[in-house]
């Protein structure tokens, strides 16, 4: 009797281990568990001071390649550009170098490659080209003087620069007046008026002719013989 009596007490005292367990106890809440930090949350957590002071080597370098690749980048395209203008002077001397006449330029081209040479009055592409405009512009001119139109061609005449077109003048005088031999009257009227105006143009004309008269004799030209007096 007496053992059924302390069973029954030792069931009815409540255990201290479920009252810390419970969630409520006398109506308080229960109470908040801290876990412990871990290592990574230690670290994370000192991140957030001040970090330590970083070496300047790394930054250096860094500085240093940038600078690298930028002064190959300049290279590169100075390069780009000295074989750019090697390809142009390289087609004006394949397309220029030639005796005069014996190439043709399409306009287009011809302005293009004008443009190009521009940049550079004093290269030798440029002096080339604005000499063959020079003289197919004197060529052009002289060919179509006639009786009618010798007034209004004179004017165009001394619009060029006949200073230094001298010989092309000269040159394109003596064809013209060998190839059409009725219109030397023409021809000399135009020198004479040339003459009146840059006498070393003149005298240039007449040292030529005075020179291919020569040669002709020399050579028992009957052409030239037909021209002395009887």
């Amino acid at each position: 009797m007496v053992i059924i009596v302390l069973f029954m007490f030792i069931n009815l005292t409540p255990n201290p281990r479920s009252l810390s367990n419970s969630p409520e106890v006398d109506g308080a809440p229960p109470a908040s568990r801290r876990r412990a930090k871990s290592p990574a949350s230690n670290h994370d957590s000192d991140s957030d001071g001040p970090s330590p002071p970083k070496d300047g080597k790394l930054e250096a370098r860094v500085a240093a390649m940038e600078l690298d690749v930028a002064e190959k980048e300049k290279a590169n395209e100075a390069q780009k550009v000295k074989e750019k203008e090697s390809a142009q002077r390289a087609e004006f001397a394949k397309l220029l170098n030639t005796r005069s006449g014996g190439t043709y330029i399409p306009p287009a081209r011809l302005r293009a490659m004008q443009e190009a040479a521009s940049s550079d009055k004093s290269s030798a592409e440029y002096q080339r080209l604005s000499w063959d405009a020079l003289r197919k512009s004197i060529t052009g001119i002289v060919n179509r003087v006639n009786i009618a139109n010798i007034k209004m061609i004179v004017p165009e005449l001394f619009a060029e620069n006949l200073i230094r077109g001298r010989g092309l003048f000269a040159r394109s005088v003596m064809k013209a007046q060998a190839s059409s031999l009725p219109f030397t009257p023409v021809f000399a009227a135009l020198v004479s008026i040339i003459n009146t105006k840059l006498p070393q143009v003149g005298e240039l004309v007449l040292t030529r002719l005075i020179s291919q008269f020569r040669r002709s004799f020399k050579r028992n030209d009957k052409v030239c013989k037909s021209l002395l007096p009887v």
